[in-house]
């Protein structure tokens, strides 16, 4: 971008459009940003406009990347010093404002839109909430395939392992027969 603009101009001008896209402030307008620059500059209404974008582009980068080193950051997108310097000044000083905004319109994005309906099958909530009041156990059972010394580990409730340990009980004696 080229220098058409004091730096002083130069950083009225971007903080009031900062003031303007971020802060969302009501008693300004583009156009009233634009009136304020008429005869102290060269440039004309859609020049400014052009840089306008091109400078809320830019802080709008700045938010997304959050670079370590800003001047650096607006160097490498082909600003000239002055630029650089205004526009890491007025990200020094609006960052934590432009950076609170942003999280917290990505905030109500998320925000449920209307009420959510319910609908409780009470029965099995019931068997459920019964079911969570019983202990759960850990049971350790020693792998006796080709001498490995491993151990299958896993968690069931009471009632649960009560008809597994039977089940077990029914195959060990099915198989202690068939040894015979």
């Amino acid at each position: 971008m080229q220098e058409q603009l004091s730096r002083p101009l130069l950083k009225a001008y971007i903080d009031a459009l900062v003031r303007l896209h971020f802060y969302e402030d009501s008693e300004l307008s583009l156009n009233d940003i634009l009136e304020q620059l008429d005869g102290r500059t060269s440039l004309t209404k859609p020049q400014l406009e052009n840089l306008a974008k091109a400078y809320i582009s830019l802080i709008e980068q700045l938010l997304q990347n959050n670079p370590s080193d800003v001047k650096e950051f607006l160097t490498s997108k082909n600003l000239n010093e002055t630029e650089v310097l205004v526009l890491a000044g007025i990200w020094a000083e609006h960052k934590g404002f432009i950076i609170r905004k942003h999280l917290e319109s990505r905030e109500v994005e998320w925000k449920v839109k209307t009420e959510p309906s319910w609908n409780v099958d009470v029965v099995t909530l019931g068997k459920d909430t019964e079911s969570l009041s019983e202990p759960l156990a850990t049971m350790n059972l020693k792998l006796a395939k080709e001498n490995s010394s491993k151990i299958l580990q896993f968690s069931m409730y009471k009632s649960e392992i009560a008809i597994l340990l039977s089940a077990l009980e029914q195959a060990e004696a099915i198989l202690n027969v068939k040894e015979f």
